[in-house]
């Protein structure tokens, strides 16, 4: 079955759904998302609904954290690329909404 997308949840983020009731629930993708940051989580996306990345990384199994896609470190997607990347870029932008916010008032 090919993936489906199911919804969006009240935080953006996506429901996703690629069969036998196996649901994943994946970053949603903003519009004031930079096109890197974009770009990183179409990736992971498609990493995570079809179990392989276009850095090669494929799901392993681990002891602590069961089935995991482990991509390579230089890879858009890897934990440590997307991660800082959506942090700085979500959290800039919600800082400066309170300041905004702050100014209005």
């Amino acid at each position: 079955m090919r993936p489906k997308f199911v919804t969006h949840l009240p935080n953006n983020d996506e429901l996703w759904e690629t069969g036998n009731g196996i649901a994943h629930v994946i970053p949603g993708i903003l519009p004031t998302d930079s096109p890197a940051l974009k770009y990183a989580l179409t990736v992971r996306r498609t990493a995570d609904l079809l179990g392989r990345c276009e850095c090669g990384g494929e799901i392993a199994a681990t002891m602590r954290h069961g089935l995991v896609l482990k991509h390579e470190d230089d890879c858009p997607a890897c934990d440590g690329n997307i991660l800082p990347m959506a942090k700085r870029e979500r959290h800039t932008r919600q800082a400066n909404r309170g300041e905004q916010h702050a100014d209005t008032h």
